[in-house]
């Protein structure tokens, strides 16, 4: 029996509408309906595992949300998302795995694209505000049922006359982030020659189904030998924090939250400068960071985390415009140095990264399988991410303007780190609520901050003198707990103080 015949989620398992509880249809073949039927790649094999695994978190389900500003003809625009639908056959997917050795995805030769529209004009600003928040949750918790293609909807939400919010919601199955502009770009041309009366004229579009084909060429002995050599020693997950207790929080489900710190312009433009000074990558720049603190906050000098690579690679002429997700997660391993000036080990860093990007498609279950990490325990339990959703520059030049892109994920692990680049630097931490309170999540954020201000400041400073400004905000944070926890003592003595009352008595 595989893993897929015999999960319990397969079995029984629901996904609240979004999963079908017997484990999918029976295998379709190919017929007037059916274009295309292939293999998973291992990322989605892996996602797709812990999907079914958690059928009531939502994991992988994106959210890409914006502003449109403009006359929107609600006709064209959604002939123009149904027309890129219908160019990429990661679009129109779906996946099945009941009976089979391995998942497969099915391409369906059509599938119209769920767009609804709402018009919230007559409510107020604050109003629109709480409802959006509220729409967002309820969206997702709707889910969709993975055997059934297009694995996406669109909504729009007219706020005013000449603005929208538009709400892509999708399966990371069938997207990555990198996608997103090239669907909102597509879309915006298809938008503009529709409304035009003009045929949308658009290159051929490669299918991914290429890709799937392409990594079955990579051969795994140099793999495994590299990642071997680059785990060997490393038998535990990072704890995120003294005395952690993670593991055993794992798969309880129940939710994320987010959290977000915006550098200033100033503060970008420091990293920035920096970066360009040292020859270094911003992304350098934030995995070092955050190897520094989990390295304070552990007590351990050899820390782990995740990262995610791109996958576009140059050997696949095209990869670039290609639908479909790329995307791999691999281990970062960091042995932070404290006696090391920081300008000197971040450069370390990024050479010892450059050696692993020739290997970046190894699949993470196989990296795992080659680790001396025991059992079925996690490689590691924080992951970075940087999210290039960069403005779609041709919708500019059009009669629609996006603005404000969001993107919202739901991920499998208690703590992930997306790093939205711009003018104003972002850090988002998403988060589980079994593993972390709000004012622990907000700690980290500040020390962050600090741990990238003094990076800035101090370039030429040792790690070890760095992770001092860290332990400063730790200080003053215990230092405000105390004076908090004095004066609410002392609020409750005021309060529950004896008064004396004068009583009457009638025999007096």
């Amino acid at each position: 029996m595989s893993s897929w015949e015999g999960s319990s989620a397969a079995r029984e398992g629901g996904h609240g509408g979004s999963v079908r509880g017997d484990g999918g249809p029976p295998t379709p073949t190919f017929g007037e309906e059916i274009e295309d039927l292939y293999t998973l790649s291992p990322m989605q094999q892996g996602m797709l595992f812990h999907v079914l695994a958690a059928p009531d978190d939502r994991l992988y389900l994106d959210q890409t949300l914006c502003t449109l500003r403009g006359e929107l003809d609600l006709d064209a625009f959604r002939a123009a998302w149904n027309t890129v639908v219908e160019r990429h056959p990661a679009l129109r997917t779906a996946f099945v795995w009941r009976g089979l050795r391995k998942p497969l995805q099915v391409v369906h030769r059509e599938a119209q694209v769920e767009i609804e529209a709402f018009d919230w004009r007559q409510l107020s600003p604050k109003v629109q505000k709480s409802q959006l928040e509220a729409f967002l949750r309820e969206d997702r918790q709707r889910g969709f049922d993975l055997a059934e293609a297009p694995l996406m909807r669109v909504h729009v939400i007219r706020m005013g006359d000449r603005v929208y919010r538009m709400l892509w919601t999708v399966y990371h199955l069938v997207v990555d982030a990198w996608c997103s502009a090239i669907v909102l770009g597509e879309v915006s041309r298809c938008y503009e020659a529709l409304r035009a009366r003009r045929q949308p004229q658009l290159p051929p579009a490669r299918p991914y189904r290429d890709f799937i084909a392409w990594l079955k060429t990579r051969e795994l002995e140099a793999a495994e030998s590299f990642w071997r050599g680059y785990l060997r020693g490393f038998r535990r997950p990072t704890p995120l924090a003294r005395d952690s207790d993670t593991e055993g929080l794992l798969g309880l489900g129940s939710g994320h939250r987010h959290e977000h710190l915006e550098l200033s312009e100033e503060q970008t433009r420091g990293l920035q400068r920096l970066a360009r000074e040292q020859h270094l990558t911003l992304g350098t720049l934030i995995q070092g960071a955050w190897g520094m603190l989990l390295a304070h906050r552990s007590g351990e000098d050899d820390v782990v985390f995740g990262t995610t690579v791109s996958g576009r690679t140059a050997d696949l002429a095209g990869a670039a415009e290609i639908v479909g997700p790329f995307i791999n997660t691999l281990p970062h391993r960091l042995r932070v140095d404290r006696e090391a000036r920081a300008a000197r080990w971040l450069q370390e860093v990024q050479d010892r990264q450059l050696e692993v990007r020739e290997l970046e498609h190894t699949p993470l279950h196989r990296i795992q399988g080659w680790s001396e990490v025991a059992g079925s325990a996690s490689l590691f339990h924080s992951i970075v991410v940087f999210v290039n959703i960069t403005t779609i520059t041709n919708m500019d030049r059009g009669s629609l303007y996006i603005q404000d892109l969001r993107y919202i994920g739901r991920p499998h692990l208690p703590l992930t780190l997306n790093v939205i680049p711009g003018a104003k630097l972002e850090i988002e931490m998403v988060y589980e609520v079994r593993c972390f309170r709000w004012a622990e999540v907000r700690h980290l954020l500040d020390q962050m901050e600090a741990l990238l201000a003094a990076l800035v400041a101090e370039p030429g400073a040792t790690v070890g003198e760095l992770l001092e400004a860290v332990q400063r905000v730790e200080d003053e944070r215990r230092t405000d707990e105390r004076r908090r926890r004095r004066d609410t003592n002392s609020g409750m003595l005021r309060i529950t103080r004896p008064v004396a009352v004068k009583i009457h008595d009638p025999k007096k």
